[in-house]
């Protein structure tokens, strides 16, 4: 009983986890979007080949 409470835990702790990590990794893919288009409106096309790469 101890150890599949522990892992029901470990389960929500790690639920929670991701959910977090989705929403801080949605907003970084934001902010990298942003920085791409303000690259490519800078430098224009020659440096979007690099930028789309990573």
């Amino acid at each position: 009983m101890l150890t599949l409470e522990k892992r029901e835990l470990m389960m929500i702790m790690t639920e929670k986890k991701e959910r977090r990590n989705k929403r801080r990794r949605r907003r970084r893919e934001f902010l990298v979007l942003q920085l791409r288009n303000q690259v490519i409106a800078g430098h224009g096309n020659s440096h979007t080949q690099n930028s789309s790469t990573t």
